[in-house]
């Protein structure tokens, strides 16, 4: 019988027992407008950026990654390649094969915060698997993805020498994904004298939340909730829902949840929808919205720079969020720090993310996603109620505590591979 995931901790009160440790983190999903893994790597690496404990790092970033300043500081260096990790192909040539050279010798420890490590690494390495979403639901994702995960994940499981997730669902699905590895090895004929693949989670698996910041906070009032609004170049009082436009956010559901709402209850609110996407999938969903004739009625803001979604989130009336599986769920934190009630789908991450502090309905249930979302439109004590279990789970999730918690996985995976070196 498997063991519980443990939680990292750092002895102490925070002060980590190591000293002078050499950091490398892959920072090559830091091109463009990045969501929620990018999301992720950078509000780490800020913080690592500013954090006093006496470590060293370097990120890893490619020729688009523009950042660089707010990252400044005598311990913290930024690498950058010569081409961008907008080419698919070039970035993952690069972190197999380049990034191991350039990083032996000048790092302790390398982590690679983005599902898969190098095969070949003279540094322990760190790595944060951030859902199993590619190998258990291949229909909600690219091909490529798949395609990746299959090649690169059983042995990056096998080699790396500490595995973090975001949550303890996350942490379930990877065992049982090892076990799937493990039995489809057997099955394989290998060369005279390879070894099987043996993949042990119970000793390396670590979850480490991810945080929300103070700038997500709620506003008191509905004069303030408008003005905000007004700032928004939004008129009306609105349902917002964060995703990039794919097959997993279950968006055009959101847009027959709010359609069937907004007809039955003479709802005056708006649909706003937040997110990138492809151009097919965006066009896909902009005809779904004009065969249920709400195309006056939803806002479709794109990509929302960071400094605009706090006030996006805090003047919204509710949140809607019936993903078909997360890893995680960002949207569903920052909007409870927001003090925005939300209806989120019965996935397991999310599930666990809002404790009590959210209405969860089967993420393909019309009826209940509609009722879900009247509920807490109407129903002024239940959205109260909401927002108050909302604000008080969410402090529950910091960023400080997830760099904690990195930095003891950091300094964990330099001992364990420090212990298996021959002595003498």
């Amino acid at each position: 019988m498997s063991t519980p995931a443990r939680w990292c901790s750092i002895p102490g009160g925070g002060t980590d027992p190591g000293v002078g440790v050499r950091i490398g983190i892959d920072g090559m999903l830091l091109w463009g407008k990045w969501t929620g893994i990018g999301r992720a790597i950078w509000e780490v690496a800020k913080r690592l950026s500013a954090d006093p404990r006496g470590h060293d790092y370097v990120l890893y970033a490619s020729r688009g990654f523009k950042r660089r300043r707010e990252l400044a500081a005598p311990h913290f260096r930024v690498r950058r390649t010569w081409f961008s990790a907008r080419n698919r192909t070039l970035r993952i040539f690069w972190e197999q094969l380049r990034l191991p050279r350039i990083s032996a010798g000048e790092v302790d420890v390398l982590h690679a915060p983005a599902y898969v490590m190098p095969l070949i690494s003279l540094a322990p390495v760190v790595v944060t698997v951030h859902d199993t979403i590619a190998l258990h639901h291949p229909d909600l994702v690219r091909r490529a993805s798949v395609s990746h995960m299959r090649r690169f994940l059983p042995k990056t499981l096998a080699r790396a020498e500490i595995v973090l997730v975001p949550s303890d669902a996350v942490a379930k699905d990877l065992r049982k994904l090892a076990r799937e590895f493990e039995r489809e090895d057997k099955k394989r004929s290998r060369p005279a004298g390879a070894s099987p693949l043996r993949i042990d989670l119970d000793d390396k698996l670590r979850v480490v939340p991810f945080g929300v910041g103070p700038e997500f906070a709620p506003l008191e009032d509905e004069p303030a909730r408008a003005q905000a609004r007004a700032a928004l170049g939004l008129d009306k009082p609105y349902v917002l829902s964060v995703g990039r436009v794919e097959p997993k956010k279950n968006l055009r559901r959101v847009v027959e949840a709010f359609f069937a709402a907004a007809m039955a209850k003479r709802l005056p609110h708006d649909l706003v929808l937040v997110g990138p996407g492809t151009w097919r999938a965006r066009r896909s969903l902009r005809k779904s919205i004009r065969a249920l004739g709400m195309a006056e009625r939803v806002k479709l803001l794109g990509y929302v720079p960071d400094d605009r979604m706090p006030s996006l989130y805090a003047a919204a009336e509710a949140v809607l969020f019936p993903s078909k599986v997360e890893g995680f769920g960002f949207p569903l934190l920052e909007a409870m720090a927001s003090g925005t009630p939300c209806v989120i789908s019965r996935d397991a991450a999310l599930r666990e993310l809002a404790g009590k502090a959210a209405l969860s309905v089967a993420a393909d249930d019309l009826v209940r996603l509609r009722g879900g979302l009247e509920k807490v439109l109407i129903n002024r004590d239940a959205a109260m109620d909401l927002r108050a279990k909302g604000l008080a789970r969410a402090r529950e999730f910091s960023w400080e505590r997830t760099v904690d918690l990195t930095l003891a996985a950091y300094v964990e995976a330099r001992e364990r591979h420090e212990a298996k070196r021959p002595k003498g």
